[in-house]
């Protein structure tokens, strides 16, 4: 519950409860939790037969997921024999978004820093924390999302078939992309029709390791792409005189993001900002440990070229135009009510309560700390009598008394 970076978890009639305006879908739940009391939902292999052809587009992190024997030519042969027809690699989408973002920062020298739009939890997280900072934010599309579009159009000149009759899924290793597809922030609609998660696909490929054919003609990323997958990856690949910060672990990025805020970091022209620990290998559908599949990546990055030639081909056919969000992203602020004049009188009466509480963020009355709780006090949903620590003074007051 003290965990969640934008409080969006209380405790009601003994079960956590999620306030969603408030949830960024960084997993961090998921993360922490012992229990297992939280899970993610993403879509299941059998959704793929509501498609005629369907292409998978794994996310770069998934090469860390396996031993280096199945290499790249063997993951991607894997998901041809668990059901799909074709592949295309979304980190050869990543290399185009990387060209697209140099020549962004350098023609956009008004705003510094930049924020990346790669990590779908960290524009939740300033839309709903640092409103101020939604124009900071590059306007980019994911190299999800061009990667689909790419597979999508490509399939349909290979094949013949209409667009509907082509399902394109998305391989991912966090529950954030599903959100990002199922409620698309600066897109009126994703182009990825499903999201299918790592651990979902690990145990058919892991148990096959010998048997599953190579398709090396399916390789077509560079290094560039390769290295998005890891924190820093997306930096690396961006070129030119450009001064860049790399940030991950959710709460490391709200430390960064204060100082944004502050006007402390204009030093800096992009600030590469993602939401799990070490990057993409840290998303909680992952199965290799996080520091392992960085290696695996790095590894298999030194032994490739810079850009694969299929970039250089398809950054010449993509226009600008489709890189760019069709619509702005927007502040998504907690307010205490819409009525201006009335949060100022809620406001007034949080900060007199909260006056009244013990301020050691206990956690007993079901708020992750007692500012939370005096705002579910002032918004109705608890009451002052759920505070034990005052609930003890009473009594012992009572108890004195007679």
């Amino acid at each position: 519950m003290r965990r969640c970076p934008t409080e969006a978890i209380r405790i009601r009639k003994e079960k956590a409860f999620i306030i969603e305006e408030r949830c960024i879908d960084c997993g961090e739940c998921i993360r922490i939790c012992p229990n297992h009391a939280k899970y993610a939902v993403s879509d299941p292999l059998e959704s793929l037969k509501k498609y005629s052809y369907k292409i998978a587009i794994p996310a770069p992190s998934i090469t860390g997921q396996f031993p280096e024997r199945l290499e790249l030519a063997g993951i991607l042969g894997g998901l041809i024999e668990i059901g799909f027809d074709d592949v295309f690699e979304v980190a050869v989408g990543a290399e185009i978004i990387s060209n697209y973002t140099q020549k962004y920062i350098e023609e956009h020298k008004d705003i510094r820093p930049l924020i990346s739009s790669a990590c779908p939890s960290v524009v939740r997280l300033v839309q709903v924390k640092f409103p101020s900072l939604v124009g900071n934010i590059i306007p980019l599309i994911t190299p999800m999302d061009i990667t689909a579009k790419i597979a999508r159009r490509e399939a349909m000149k290979k094949t013949g078939l209409s667009e509907n009759k082509i399902g394109v899924f998305f391989i991912t290793p966090c529950p954030a992309k599903v959100t990002s597809v199922k409620e698309p922030v600066g897109e009126e609609v994703s182009p990825v029709d499903g999201v299918i998660s790592i651990s979902d696909i690990y145990e058919n490929l892991i148990n096959h390791l010998d048997s599953i054919k190579k398709r090396g003609d399916l390789v077509k990323s560079g290094k560039r792409g390769l290295r998005w997958g890891r924190e820093g990856g997306e930096n690396d690949s961006i070129k030119g005189k450009i001064r860049k910060l790399s940030v991950d672990e959710i709460h490391n990025v709200i430390k960064v993001l204060e100082k944004v805020e502050d006007g402390k970091m204009e030093m800096f022209d992009y600030i590469e900002a993602q939401a799990c620990p070490g990057g993409c290998v840290g998303g909680i559908f992952n199965k290799e440990n996080p520091f392992v599949a960085k290696e695996r990546i790095d590894r298999l990055a030194s032994m490739i070229e810079e850009e694969s030639e299929e970039s250089k081909v398809l950054v010449n056919d993509v226009k600008d135009r489709e890189l760019v969000l069709s619509q702005s992203i927007t502040p998504r602020p907690i307010t205490l009510d819409p009525d201006i004049n009335v949060a100022l009188d809620k406001l007034e009466k949080l900060n007199e309560i909260e006056k009244k509480l013990p301020g050691i963020d206990c956690g007993a009355c079901g708020c992750p700390t007692c500012k939370a709780f005096a705002e579910d006090i002032v918004q109705g949903v608890k009451s002052i009598d759920d505070c034990i620590v005052i609930l003890k003074e009473e009594y012992k007051k009572e108890k004195e008394r007679l």
